[in-house]
């Protein structure tokens, strides 16, 4: 009999180890512009770590703010930022930054990226991407893209 539920306390530890670890993550928020309208914009979700991304394209919207939504993304550490599939002569890249939870106000003067971390079931919500002061990464992403 110990035999047996020794045998059985191991199934279930190892079944809900293994339900644990196969949750899936999901971010979402908005895209804001500077703008009355929202221009077609690829958002990138890149793994800081890896390189690897994902990628989605949101159409044009003339409500001021349209939604975007990764799931199924696997664990790690990312940034995500936006942009426009049509470029002017300037070159506007949006991002989920540290400027954006402190309000985008002028105080505000750190524009890196916010890094998420998601493991094991993580739902990041309002992760939006509201400053088009954004740079860095996401204008390397968008020159080999490009070239």
């Amino acid at each position: 009999m110990k035999k047996i539920s020794r045998i059985y306390i191991f199934f279930i530890f190892a079944l809900s180890f293994t339900a644990c670890n196969s949750e899936k993550n999901t971010i979402e928020g908005n895209i804001g512009y500077p703008s009355d309208y929202v221009p077609e914009v690829v958002v990138y979700l890149e793994d800081v770590e890896s390189g690897d991304f994902f990628k989605q394209t949101i159409d044009f919207s003339l409500d001021g703010e349209s939604k975007y939504i990764f799931q199924d993304i696997p664990n790690g550490k990312y940034i995500i930022y936006a942009i426009p599939t049509e470029q002017d002569t300037e070159m506007l890249i949006g991002g989920y930054t540290h400027a954006v939870p402190c309000g985008l106000t002028a105080e505000c003067i750190n524009h890196d990226y916010l890094h998420l971390e998601v493991k094991n079931g993580t739902h990041l919500q309002n992760i939006n991407i509201y400053d088009w002061f954004a740079g860095g990464v996401a204008i390397d992403r968008m020159l080999k893209e490009h070239s």
